[in-house]
């Protein structure tokens, strides 16, 4: 049952093609713009791919993103790392007049050798949007846009 629900809000997001074409342009920016560049070049490419504006609200974003994610996911035609996924749904959440905030961390995983990890996510007013559990109990914030204001966005 629950698969069917997932199966239907993937066709209604899909049926607004316009999201669709929106969303897949801009991770297909993305893939081309980070490529192998550092993340220094990234806020300049967010904040232009960010300036056109869009009229939805954070909830539409909530239902719409996730099935749009997926299909990406499955078609395997764009670069589909947390990175990329945190940039669009920056973008998307800035177009619509939000003030999100693009994060990167770090952490060990766990094992004996101790590898360094990373992880990048989104914060809309404080809180990780849409990830399955809060990455700040884990990832240690390495980087971010806009920085961070000392004191106020301390979680």
């Amino acid at each position: 049952m629950r698969r069917l629900a997932r199966a239907a809000s993937d066709l209604r997001a899909l049926r607004r093609p316009h999201r669709l074409v929106r969303y897949v342009l801009v991770r297909r920016h993305l893939g081309k713009a980070i490529g192998d560049q550092s993340l220094r070049v990234l806020p300049a490419r967010l904040d232009a791919l960010s300036a056109v504006s869009i009229a939805h609200d954070a909830a539409d974003i909530a239902d719409t993103l996730p099935p749009l994610e997926r299909w990406v996911s499955r078609a395997r035609v764009l670069p589909d790392t947390c990175l990329y996924r945190a940039a669009a749904r920056f973008v998307v959440l800035r177009a619509a007049g939000l003030a999100p905030r693009l994060v990167v961390g770090a952490a060990r995983d766990g094992t004996s050798a101790g590898a360094l990890i990373g992880h990048a996510w989104v914060e809309v007013d404080g809180a990780p949007f849409l990830e399955p559990e809060d990455p700040r109990a884990r990832f240690r914030t390495t980087w971010s846009h806009p920085a961070a204001t000392p004191g106020v966005d301390a979680p």
